[in-house]
This record gives C-alpha cells, structure tokens and sequence, in this order.
C-alpha cells in the first residue's frame, strides 16, 4: 500500500521542520548518540562547534544557549521531538524523536552518495 497521504500531514511537516534547520539536528543526532539525555550546557557545546578553532570560544557558546534556550528547545518541545525541563536545563528526546532521528540518519545515509 503505498497511498501518498500516509507521507503528507502533520508530523510530516514537524520531521522536515526540525530537520530543516542545521542546529535542531545536532540536537536531535546527540541526543540520540548520548542514551536520549542531555543538558543545554552540552547541547550549546556541540552547536557552537566545540573543538573547532573557529568556533569562537565562551561568548560564541553562549550565544548559542541562549538561542536553544529561547528558540530550538521550546520548538523541538511543541513539536513533541523533546521533552525540556526548563528549570533544571534537561532534555530529553521523546519517542517520536527518536523517529525523527531515524529519518535524519536515513537522510544523511541516502545523501552520502551524492
């Protein structure tokens, strides 16, 4: 059976969203690679490209926090892909976003002979 409206409604739209912006999928993928659990603090880590020369030490981190703190988060969080505990600064990816990670590391498979 492979009707095209299995493939076009809602959590369609929140896959291809979420995977759309290039933080939001380092989120997703570490997450996923760290047993589904993680902390701003990390998340902002990995976002701001720790380890590269280039990334722009402290203050580039920061940035970064604050803008997964006020925007990638609570998005993912609406979106059902995590669960964010503001308070304590955990996140935790759900089990529709262990499914969006699927999709990305498909993706990513698919587009790595291209």
């Amino acid at each position: 059976m492979t009707d095209a409206s299995l493939f076009d409604g809602p959590a369609t739209d929140v896959v291809h969203s979420t995977l759309a912006d290039a933080a939001r999928r380092a989120v997703v993928r570490t997450l996923a690679t760290n047993g589904g659990t993680g902390t701003v603090a990390e998340l902002a880590r990995v976002v701001a490209g720790e380890g590269d020369p280039e990334s722009g030490g402290s203050t580039h981190r920061h940035r970064h926090r604050i803008r997964l703190h006020h925007h990638h988060l609570p998005k993912l969080a609406d979106a059902g892909v995590v669960e964010y505990d503001v308070d304590a600064g955990h996140v935790r990816l759900t089990a529709f976003g262990e499914t969006v990670e699927r999709v990305r590391r498909t993706s990513a498979e698919l587009l790595a002979d291209r």
